[in-house]
């Protein structure tokens, strides 16, 4: 890594991004560019794969003639180290945010979550969350809290696929009943901890007939058996109906 002992730009010298609400985090990534170029720095646009040929080169690649940091900008990073780090992709980001040679903005259409990346760990990382998510959503999955789960289903609806939302909430559920059952299910921790806290509101009866109609729904789409009603709705009627 290359590092001049500048201390001009007391900034994090990597910006991603990224968030469910790809509109924001486009939009942020935009402003950011913008503000570089009034300030009369040239921002280069780069493939993310030639990052790592950039932070390997020598000082005049990266350095222009006036001795200023370069400004680059990419999308797809993420993906791009781990597809040239593998595990070390991580440390591969955290060194990026660290040199003080250039400087980098990452645009991604993804979450943090989709993304592998603890947001929580990594200060370079920029999330644009939309007002509800699928992880929002599937607290409301509750007996008793339709009106709720409708709400959010709704709002989510209007920005994520519904074939998206229906496979998360089958993935849900069946993961409640097989807590419910006394299993030991093999998914993410995080998932496995959301079923676990909608597994009090649930009897085991409950949750293994909510997992039954949506295996019925889902058997319907793959199938391409005819239904009156669209995937949106039959997750509507479930929802009145099992809550």
């Amino acid at each position: 890594m290359h590092n001049l002992g500048w201390n001009v730009y007391n900034i994090s010298m990597l910006h991603i991004f990224c968030g469910d609400d790809t509109a924001s985090s486009r939009a942020a990534y935009i402003s950011k560019r913008a503000q570089l170029t009034q300030s009369g720095r040239e921002v280069i646009p780069i493939e993310a794969s030639a990052v790592a040929d950039i932070v390997q080169s020598t000082g005049a690649d990266v350095v222009n003639l006036f001795g200023e940091m370069s400004v680059y900008e990419t999308t797809g990073l993420v993906s791009a180290c781990k597809k040239i780090y593998g595990r070390k992709a991580k440390q591969q980001l955290r060194d990026l945010h660290a040199d003080q040679a250039m400087l980098l903005l990452d645009w991604e259409d993804k979450s943090a979550y989709d993304l592998g990346i603890d947001k929580d760990k990594f200060s370079f990382l920029k999330e644009y969350k939309l007002p509800h998510s699928t992880f929002t959503l599937l607290p409301t999955l509750i007996p008793g809290h339709k009106n709720a789960c409708l709400k959010a289903l709704r709002s989510l609806s209007a920005h994520q696929p519904i074939e998206v939302t229906f496979a998360m909430i089958l993935r849900h559920v069946r993961l409640i009943t097989q807590l419910a059952a006394g299993l030991t299910p093999k998914d993410n921790p995080f998932l496995i901890r959301l079923a676990r806290i909608s597994l009090s509101h649930f009897t085991p009866q409950q949750a293994l007939k909510l997992y039954e109609r949506l295996l019925s729904i889902d058997i319907n789409v793959k199938t391409g058996r005819k239904t009156p009603l669209s995937l949106q709705a039959q997750l509507e009627v479930l929802i009145m109906m099992a809550l």
